[in-house]
């Protein structure tokens, strides 16, 4: 298994304990052989990579790129952590997440990084049916590793 974790200005975060639940994560959800790049960044460089890959000219939380499982390569997983802090401090999203990832901002970053690997696992939540699937499968996998944060 391999966490390559990049980021462009530092954080408060323990990225000890937040690696190792990461990389529990990936146990956990059957790819801890394989690679996955994590890069942590602020909402002005997620904002060009959104407009550039989805076409959405605005500062999101998290975007996923699939890599090529046979391979050995899960993807890369950018977050905004100021995106992530503001969404966190004013809890603006919503019902849609597990109740332990409110525990604290690692718990929340924990959750948009399991929400990442789980895209590139093909999951998604474009109807209620996938929608269901897939925050069931982030729901078990954060109560799982939590633990580690």
């Amino acid at each position: 298994m391999s966490l390559v974790l990049s980021k462009r200005k530092r954080y408060k975060l323990n990225y000890i304990k937040l690696k190792k639940a990461i990389k529990e994560s990936m146990n956990f959800l059957g790819v801890g052989d394989c690679e996955l790049s994590l890069l942590l960044t602020d909402n002005n460089e997620i904002r060009i990579l959104n407009k550039e890959f989805r076409k959405s000219d605005c500062p999101t939380d998290v975007l996923s790129f699939e890599g090529d499982m046979n391979l050995g390569v899960l993807g890369d997983i950018v977050i905004s952590v100021e995106r992530a802090r503001e969404d966190f401090v004013s809890g603006s999203y919503g019902e849609i997440i597990p109740e332990v990832a409110k525990k604290n901002f690692e718990s929340y970053l924990l959750w948009l990084v399991i929400h990442g690997i789980l895209h590139n696992l093909g999951f998604d939540h474009n109807d209620d049916v996938s929608e269901r699937k897939m925050r069931s499968k982030e729901r078990d996998c954060l109560e799982k590793v939590s633990q580690y944060l």
